[in-house]
């Protein structure tokens, strides 16, 4: 121990001394070092000089110095400039800045040189690659050699290099060139921490590309077996010129013709392999050349995906391709997921999480490497749906698993397995440095990041790229080792969920749709095994060569097993259960499919149903092979029903060939509630029990228990024999008649289509036998039909008629038609007799039912809806033809009739009484529109139309002649009349229902309808009151808002026009009104009392009741006189009636005024009426007086009120006031006057001197002239009494006349003031005076005084009393007095 103790002392001093020594050194070596630094530009030539040496190329520094930073001594080098090298590849290089950071204590403890920095600025050169260089062939000694040498654990060591704006024009040895640059590339590196990134942007031919490279690590040494990388690289912008350039600089495979590539990856390298790839490609476009001689080429476009490339193990991988989507030769795939395991070497599994079958077929269906028999096949197949989950596996050989379990243990050799350096084989088979140039980190990452893929190594001989196989050291033992040629790619098992798989039928394969399962499949050497677990939704199956149609099932589940051996597919069911709306099934089946086409194929199906929809029974039966009329008419005619059991047995080939068989078919069914349409066009049996049994040809079809409509069927019976095409039906029913008639009525051997019978509906108690053969090739069945009742109903809605109370026979046979004899009933509440028989074929076929009744004429008009039928009153009895075409439009009832019992309310000659006979006749159709033909006698015709039951037009002819159908859309009357009187015919038109009492009982009717009317009567005499017209014409028309009324002859003129609105007042239009001519029987009193209405009419008549009228009158004679042109407008308001707006229009005179009548006991009208003339004598001749005046201008204004209406004026009744006044005018002498203007007479002159036995024809000769003419009179019952003086003023006489004047009486009581002129008149007026010896004197005086004179002495007073012809006149001597009477001065 002691020995011990000294030999550790004396190596411990040892050691002491050792480290003293060292750091003495250091010491040393830095305090030179800081020494010399500063002065190192003096050794700027000396370094330059070194460097040429060294590099054999000139080499000139700008700039060099030295200084501390820190602790670590830094050199600085600016300008730095390399000439050409002499490789003549790499030309000038210029660097702009290199810093240089020493660690000299890193650097003695690494042995090896470290730097604290490294950063160059801008370094810029030419390459000019004249070849690509042979890269130095290393031998396994040398890739085994220890990490620290090698160039990249150097790079580990040094903690700052930094590239700034680095730039390579580089040209190829085509001559092409391309643009490197990087604005920065750093690697850094710390004790736990080495980082590393890069980015170079590749310029070419007017083309950008770039690529980014980051590496990250956490080891604390360099070495490719250990240590732990994690990458990214994205590249962008690579496109096939670029892609050429690469082929001078790197293996790009020939295969490759185009690229255009976008990508992003992420990665890790650990434990000398690579344990993960992944990130996403976007390739605009690929083109790669393939050897196939059927697709030279492989385009694929717009290329998208996710990828992931995982080595948890050694050899073992597993790619994963996401979200794959492209356009390969211009057809689109794309999947979400793809999972490829690869293990020792070998596929082991494939998985797709979804496989689109319909678009992966339309992919490989245009492909052009896919056979032209495959296409077909496929096109024929057309397979659709989706397999989810889909694995396929390669199950592992026995001999892989026993290379597996020797290569556990394996090593690494001496030929550089572990080197992570990838070694190339060249043409000679030799291994080589796949790297370009030692120490570049990145492409050794990339190759050994590579799992399988071509590169480029060079030809020995010529030095030339060629392509060659990068493979990792795992790959390389793979390569050799057994197991990969022994995997069998035919020995596999599938598995996956099939979702609506769907194909169509080909080759005697039925069509499936829907098919939803599991599906399991094995292929070995014994053939394909498999099978098919059913949870199907919604399935279809179809057999084309036996069903037209296939079967739709809304669940099947069930195991299907498939077979494929012996060049057959075999398909077997086990229990399977099948559902669908209305069928709950369950079976089994079984296709025995040979692959050889002309082989037939065997299809067996047994089905059995229960508690199912016995409507869908014919989905069962086969279209073909059997009578396909069996099919037809089950399909038609079992409707609805439950069947509560049955089955269902199938043997058939599915091939069309020569060889086939026909088919084994039964069918037995019991269903409940069954509906059996055994005929269309015939009701079908419902709610029956019935037993359906199918046998090859044969059908039987026992019914119990139904009905037929509402009537129940005591038993019935189908049938049809095998071998024959008619089916035989045979019922007994009992129920209503309805349903009998329905079944006739609408069948299509009666009434299908027809509109008339479908319009009749039967009902009551019924008996009815029907017996029906049905050919099932088509064509009439053969129909017995006979039906018994006592108590039927027959009913037409649409017609309104009902018979009642039938009781008889009623039957239907193809050859005899509809029948029945001795029917008994009632019809318009009226005993009935009937009977019915069926004439002509086809369209001409027509049913007669032949009646006698009895009608009221009521009933008739309430039946027709014809309100012009008012005008008959009676009880009839009528015989009637009711015909009703089965096929053509000529329905219609014929009545005929005497109408003895009949009482008709018609103008003469067409009235009647009951007890006279006139014959009848009426015939209708039953078309739309419906359409009436009347007769009656020989003096009346109508032809009516109605539609929708109300009436739309119609022709009545009056006389002879017979009516016709007219276009005028209303009631068109015609004929002529020897007699009419207007009221009537106004009653017979109210009674009808063609006209109404007046416009406002019109617009509150709104129900009634209005009937549009024109017409034209001749009349030889037509009356209205005592009014009387001889040859008139009388028209009547309807317009779109009134109605006309016209009479037109020599002495009226007359067009009414009656509004339907009560707003608008009826105008009354008189052309010509010559009452003298239309007033018969008229006494002149009569005349004067104007009483134009019927007295009963008058005393009913009240104001405020009276009609609003508008009076025209255009041409006015009455007493022979034309009164001209006079209007106005009746108005009611309140309880008065005012007539108003009255204005009368003659030749240079006029008048307006209103008349107001008033309600009262009595009533009272009152007149205002004011008269404006020019020429008041002229006015008068007009209207055919005598001109016994003449007038410049006159004014009138007259006031009368008289107890009564207006049409009740009388002067002896009549009080009021009359003013007027005339100027410059001349009573005229020739003539005298009439009837009111006799009046005039008691201003004449002449007369008035001949009474007074005097001469004044020399004075007023041409009449008395007058410059002013005025009254002012008063009225009392008759009598105008004088207010003021009636006054005449004029150059020949002066006259004032006070008194009374009776205009009843046509007397006067006047006393007249007269002077006269004195120089014209001496020997008068001495003679007036009473004194002719002072005619002189009153001459003398009237030449000195002149008027003075006239006044007091020329006043002649007399008084005038009597009649107005032949009044007595007397003078008054006085003229004082007579001054003072008359108020004269």
């Amino acid at each position: 121990m002691s020995s011990i103790g000294r030999v550790l002392r004396a190596l411990n001093r040892w050691l002491g001394w050792v480290l003293v020594i060292v750091i003495l050194t250091i010491a040393l070596l830095t305090v030179v070092v800081r020494q010399l630094l500063p002065g190192v530009w003096d050794y700027r030539t000396d370094i330059e000089q070194y460097l040429s040496g060294r590099l054999h190329t000139e080499v000139t520094i700008g700039e060099i110095n030295a200084s501390w930073e820190g602790r670590f001594p830094r050199l600085l080098l600016q300008d730095v400039v390399i000439a050409d090298h002499r490789s003549h590849n790499i030309g000038r290089i210029e660097l702009g800045q290199l810093v240089l950071g020493l660690n000299p204590v890193s650097s003695l403890l690494k042995w090896q040189p470290v730097l604290s920095k490294v950063e160059i600025w801008s370094l810029h050169t030419q390459v000019k690659l004249v070849r690509w260089p042979h890269p130095a062939t290393t031998d396994a000694s040398t890739a085994a050699s220890d990490s620290a040498t090698d160039p990249l654990a150097a790079l580990w060591l040094q903690p700052h290099i930094f590239f700034y704006d680095t730039q390579v024009d580089l040209t190829l040895p085509s001559g092409k060139q391309l643009l490197l640059q990087s604005e920065r590339i750093n690697l850094e590196n710390s004790r736990r921490q080495h980082h590393f990134a890069g980015e170079l942007q590749v310029t070419f031919e007017q083309r950008l590309a770039s690529a980014t490279l980051r590496i990250e690590s956490d080891s604390y040494q360099f070495d490719p077996k250990t240590t732990n990388f994690d990458f990214y690289l994205k590249l962008a912008g690579v496109d096939t010129p670029l892609l050429d350039a690469a082929r001078e600089l790197f293996p790009v495979p020939e295969t490759l013709e185009q690229l255009e590539l976008a990508a992003e990856i992420w990665g890790n390298w650990s434990e000398g392999r690579l344990t993960r790839v992944f990130g996403g490609l976007d390739t605009g476009r690929l083109q790669l050349l393939t050897a196939q001689q059927a697709m030279p080429e492989l385009s694929i476009r717009d290329l998208t995906t996710r990828f992931a490339l995982l080595q948890p193990e050694r050899r073992n991988f597993q790619l994963q391709v996401d979200d794959f989507s492209a356009l390969i030769n211009d057809q689109p795939l794309a999947f979400p997921r793809l999972v490829v395991n690869r293990q020792q070497g070998r596929i082991a599994s494939l998985a797709l999480a979804e496989f689109d079958i319909t678009a992966v077929g339309q992919f490989i269906g245009k492909q052009p490497f896919l056979p032209e028999p495959l296409k077909e096949v496929l096109d024929r197949v057309a397979p659709t749906g989706v397999i989810r989950n889909l694995v396929v596996e390669w199950p592992e050989p026995p001999s892989a698993l026993t290379a597996d379990a020797d290569s556990e243990g394996d090593k690494p050799d001496s030929s550089g397995v572990d080197n992570p350096v990838t070694p190339l084989v060249n043409a000679q088979g030799a291994e080589i440095q796949s790297t370009v140039s030692q120490g570049s980190v990145s492409q050794s990452t990339v190759s050994q990041s590579t799992v399988s893929q071509s590169t480029v190594a060079l030809n020995a001989e010529t030095g030339t790229p060629e392509t060659a196989v990068i493979m990792t050291q795992e790959e390389t033992q793979t390569k050799a080792s057994p197991e990969d040629k022994a995997q069998d790619w035919t020995q596999l098992s599938l598995q996956g969920d099939l979702e609506d798989v769907a194909f169509n039928a080909a080759y005697g394969a039925p069509a499936m749709s829907g098919v939803t399962g599991l599906l399991q499949l094995e292929y070995a050497q014994e053939g394909l095994q498999g099978r098919i677990d059913l949870e199907s939704d919604r399935m279809g199956l179809h057999f084309p060569e036996v069903f037209d149609q296939g079967w739709e099932f809304s669940a099947a589940r069930g195991t299907t097993h498939i077979s494929l051996a012996n060049n057959t597919l075999h398909l077997s069911s086990e229990h399977v259960t099948l559902h669908k709306s209305g069928i709950n099934a369950s079976g089994r089946w079984s296709l025995y499919l040979p692959l050889e086409h002309d082989i037939q194929s065997e299809l067996t199906l047994l089905i059995g149903v229960r508690n199912s929809d016995g409507s869908l029974a014919p989905e069962l039966i086969p279209d073909h092979e059997i009578d396909p009329g069996i099919k037809q008419w089950v399909a038609q005619s079992v409707k609805q029903g439950q069947l509560k059991q049955g089955g269902f047995v199938l043997h058939t080939g599915t091939r069309s060939i020569p060889s086939r068989q026909p088919p084994t078919v039964q069918m037995f069914m019991d269903i409940a509630g069954a509906e059996v349409d055994y005929q269309p066009g015939w009701p079908a049996v419902r709610a029956a029990d019935a037993s359906l049994l199918l046998r090859d040809q044969g059908l039987a079809i026992s019914v119990s228990d139904g009905l037929i409509r509402d009537s129940k069927i005591e038993h019935g019976w189908v049938y049809l024999p095998p071998a024959s095409h008619d089916l035989h039906l045979i019922a007994a029913v009992n129920g209503d008649s309805a349903d009998i008639g329905k079944t006739l009525l609408e069948s299509p051997v009666l009434g299908a289509g027809n509109d008339e019978l479908q319009s009749w509906q039967l009902s009551g108690a019924a008996d009815t036998r029907l017996k029906l053969t049905i050919p099932l090739n088509g064509g009439e069945p053969a129909v017995d039909v006979s039906s018994d009742f006592s108590d039927l109903k027959l009913v037409s809605a649409s017609r309104d008629l009902t018979i009642s109370k039938l009781a008889g026979r009623i039957g239907y046979q193809n050859d005899a038609g509809l029948y029945a004899k001795s029917l008994t009933g009632k019809f318009f509440d009226h005993p009935l007799s009937a009977s019915i028989e069926t004439t002509g074929k086809k369209q001409a076929e027509r049913i007669t039912v032949r009646l006698k009744s009895s009608i009221t004429m009521a009933r008739l008009r309430e039946w027709s809806g014809i309100d012009m039928l008012a005008v008959a009153q009676g009880d009839q009895p009528y015989e009637a033809d009711l015909d009703i075409c089965i096929r053509a439009d000529c329905s219609g009832l014929t009545v005929r009739s005497d109408l003895k019992q009949v009482a008709l309310e018609l103008i003469p000659p067409y009235s009647k009484s009951p007890g006279e006979a006139l014959p009848f006749l009426l015939r209708t159709d039953f078309e739309s529109p419906q359409t009436f033909n009347i007769k009656a006698g020989d003096q009346l015709s109508g032809w009516l139309q109605l539609e929708q039951g109300r009436f739309s037009r119609g022709q009545l002819v009056l006389g002879m002649g017979d009516a016709r159908p007219t276009a005028y859309e209303g009631l068109e009357i015609t004929g002529r009349l020897n007699r009419l009187d207007y009221e009537q015919l106004n009653a017979m038109l109210q009674r009808a229902g063609i006209m109404t009492g007046s416009a406002s009982s019109v617009a509150s009717d709104s129900q009634r309808q209005m009937i549009a009317v024109q017409g034209s009567l001749d009349v030889a005499e037509l009356r209205y009151s005592d009014l009387l017209m001889k040859d008139a014409r009388l028209s009547l028309h309807r317009r779109a808002d009134s109605w006309g009324v016209g009479v037109s002859g020599a002495d009226l003129q007359l067009q009414v026009t009656v509004p339907d609105s009560a707003a608008i007042a009826p105008q009354l239009l008189f052309e010509r009104l010559n009452l003298d001519a239309l007033l018969s029987q008229r006494t002149e009193a009569e005349d004067q009392q104007a009483v134009l209405i019927p007295e009963q009419v008058v005393a009913a008549i009240q104001p405020g009741v009276l009609p609003d009228l508008d009076i025209d009158i255009r041409d006015l004679i009455v007493k022979e006189k034309r009164w001209g042109d006079w209007r106005f407008n009746l108005r009611n308001r309140g309880d008065n009636t005012y007539i108003e707006n009255i204005v009368g229009q003659l030749t240079d005179l006029s008048a307006r005024g209103d008349i107001v009548w008033r309600p009262g006991e009595p009533s009272q009208s009152e007149m205002t009426l004011r008269i404006e003339a020019k020429d008041l004598g002229r006015a008068l001749k007009s209207a055919g007086f005598a001109k016994v005046l003449e007038t410049e201008k006159t004014e009138a204004d007259l006031q009368l009120q008289w107890p009564g209406a207006p049409w009740e004026y009388a002067l002896a009744s009549s009080d009021g006031s009359l003013k007027f006044v005339a100027r410059n005018g001349r009573l005229i002498e020739a003539g005298s006057g009439t009837g009111i203007l006799r009046v005039f007479g008691i201003l004449n002159m002449n007369a008035l001197g001949r009474r007074l036995k005097l001469d004044f024809a020399d004075l007023f000769a041409k009449g008395v002239s007058f410059d002013r003419m005025e009254g002012n009179y008063r009225m009392a019952d008759g009598v105008a009494s004088t207010n003021e003086p009636f006054v005449m003023r004029g150059p020949s006489v002066d006259m004032a006349m006070s008194g009374d004047i009776d205009l009843v009486n046509e007397t006067v009581n006047q006393q007249m003031a007269v002077t006269l002129p004195v120089t014209d008149n001496i020997p008068l007026a001495a003679v007036l005076l009473g004194a002719p010896q002072i005619a002189g004197l009153a001459f003398l005086l009237d030449k000195l005084i002149g008027d003075e004179v006239k006044k007091e002495f020329a006043t002649v007073t007399y008084t005038m009393e009597g009649d107005w012809s032949d009044p007595k006149v007397e003078l008054l001597q006085k003229p004082e007095a007579a001054r003072e009477a008359t108020n004269l001065k």
